[in-house]
């Protein structure tokens, strides 16, 4: 089981982040280190980089339309890396999350912290658009993380 105060192994990635809105975290990025561990941990991903980027509304939309084209903002992208010893960069739309947590009735620390861990289940390889198998699993994969870290809804 995760706990916020102690990473269940030594190997950790390291998680560099930037905000590009009107946001400070007070989401614990130990946590989040915590969190990629135990996703990663049956992989060789463990010890590779992971950008984490805060944005607003429209630079996710023009992430979304130029990468996936798709002229809309989203809450969540995540881009692999080509470099080995890079994950990739998971994009968060503060603006978006502030809006589904509100929807949701839940903290926008715990919708940053789902969003965060959907996001590196993307880099990782999971995939809920191709099957309904795979989204079950991806979908199964998020909640138990995400109870771990006491981030229930």
């Amino acid at each position: 089981m995760l706990s916020e105060k102690s990473p269940s192994n030594s190997l950790m990635p390291s998680i560099s982040s930037s905000y590009r809105c009107n946001y400070n975290s007070k989401l614990d990025f130990d946590l989040l280190a915590s969190l990629c561990f135990d996703v990663s941990k049956n992989s060789s991903q463990a010890e590779r980089e992971i950008s984490l980027s805060f944005v607003e509304a429209a630079e996710i939309q023009d992430l979304n339309n130029k990468y996936r084209d798709k002229n809309y903002s989203t809450d969540v992208l995540s881009f692999p890396a080509e470099d080995p010893h890079t994950l990739g960069d998971i994009v968060i739309c503060i603006e978006k999350a502030e809006s589904q947590a509100r929807e949701l009735g839940h903290s926008l620390d715990r919708e940053i912290a789902f969003l965060f861990v959907h996001g590196l289940l993307h880099l990782l390889g999971y995939d809920h658009e191709i099957s309904q198998e795979d989204e079950r699993i991806m979908f199964d994969l998020q909640d138990r993380i995400l109870a771990a870290a006491q981030y229930q809804r």
